[in-house]
């Protein structure tokens, strides 16, 4: 993803981390490949927390109504990547959108990392 791969909402996220000079890793398989039900992160970042935290872009397609039992598989996976000692912090792609209309980018990252 470096630069302008992924979706609208995973580059501006990725803006973001590079505005600040985070340390991070885009795409990585955490829990293993898929076929061991692992999952592909947007990002893993190192050093915004005590623990690295784990940025997954909820696009409003694929984690929507489109696809019901994703919301499972999603919970599923965020407690696992908990269980290994990460934070969650999913962000979903219409708050990007209202973050980014109302220059509160950095406080809704922020606040979703807190609520993780």
């Amino acid at each position: 993803m470096q630069g302008v791969d992924g979706t609208l909402p995973e580059r501006i996220v990725w803006k973001w981390l590079e505005e600040r000079r985070l340390l991070y890793q885009p795409q990585t398989q955490e829990l293993g490949d898929r076929s061991a039900h692992g999952a592909t992160v947007d990002f893993k970042v190192f050093d915004l927390a005590a623990m690295p935290v784990v940025i997954r872009v909820q696009g409003e397609y694929w984690h929507g109504p489109a696809f019901p039992g994703r919301r499972a598989v999603d919970d599923e996976q965020a407690a696992r990547l908990r269980a290994e000692g990460l934070i969650v912090c999913d962000l979903q792609e219409q708050d990007i959108y209202a973050a980014v209309q109302a220059d509160r980018l950095t406080a809704y990252i922020m606040a979703e990392i807190g609520a993780s």
